[in-house]
């Protein structure tokens, strides 16, 4: 039997990962076919393992995009993803789960349409092609902090308000982009320490256990949102030793801002406006 469903890409994805009781395999050359694949993923109570296939090209823009990088990361420390690199540029969007196999394409208007078929040559011919030419490839490293162990941890050694506002940026249309020149996950989180008036020597000490950055680069940018006028710095006595920085929002007018707001308007300040 085969059927067509349409809608948006997470949801055409979702369905086939969702009902999925064995080892999944998902392949596409498509950046964004990867990212909702891992985002559908990361949102699954209890998601199936599912190997990722995809160019090289395809995988480098994923694991760039910090949201689904650390859920990507989340679900490989849980023994739940493995990503494979496959040099074939003309890779199709194809999900095998169990005793179906999905095609994905892109409708024009930004609708996407999933054929579904059960049958079972079909299903044995994609599932054997896609299992050969895993066994074929390298797993894909990449580097990038588990996105809920990051979380918990800003909680605890940072402010629950920090971590509340990150939730929300990463759950939100806000891409942060690991390679851009605007505004990245460092710049992300002196912004949220900064609207929670945290203290920039946890904020550092935080980001250099989870490996987002060093306490030399957290200095760095801070002072690059300070002189940008984002992010200001008062001292505060501590019971022993030199007093330490505070950080607050520069501009009073963000402080009612939503944290999504926060970081759009820095990204204006710092070098491109939110599409």
């Amino acid at each position: 039997m085969t059927g067509a469903r349409t809608g948006p890409l997470s949801d055409v994805l979702r369905r086939p990962l969702r009902d999925a009781s064995d080892t999944a395999l998902l392949a596409s050359a498509s950046p964004l076919v990867l990212r909702e694949a891992v985002l559908a993923l990361a949102a699954l109570d209890d998601p199936t393992p599912t190997r990722l296939l995809g160019t090289g090209d395809a995988l480098d823009a994923l694991v760039d995009d910090f949201a689904a990088a650390t859920r990507a990361a989340d679900l490989r420390a849980n023994d739940g993803l493995e990503l494979r690199r496959v040099d074939d540029a003309t890779l199709p969007s194809v999900v095998v789960a169990d005793e179906t196999v999905t095609t994905v394409a892109a409708l024009p208007g930004g609708e996407d349409v999933a054929l579904e078929s059960d049958d079972g040559g079909a299903v044995a011919a994609a599932r054997d092609a896609l299992e050969a030419t895993a066994r074929d490839t390298d797993p894909y490293e990449f580097s990038a902090p588990a996105y809920a162990a990051m979380l918990d941890r800003l909680g605890r050694d940072v402010d629950e308000g920090a971590r509340a506002d990150a939730e929300a940026v990463l759950d939100a249309d806000v891409r942060i982009r690991r390679s851009a020149g605007d505004l990245d996950e460092v710049d992300l989180f002196i912004l949220l320490a900064a609207r929670n008036d945290a203290q920039l020597y946890t904020l550092s000490g935080w980001a250099e256990a989870v490996g987002i950055a060093s306490r030399a680069t957290i200095s760095v940018r801070k002072r690059r949102l300070e002189d940008s006028g984002l992010v200001a710095t008062e001292k505060v006595p501590t019971d022993v030793g030199r007093p330490r920085q505070q950080l607050t929002l520069g501009d009073d007018d963000l402080r009612d801002a939503t944290p999504t707001d926060v970081v759009r308007t820095a990204r204006g300040v710092l070098g491109r406006p939110d599409p």
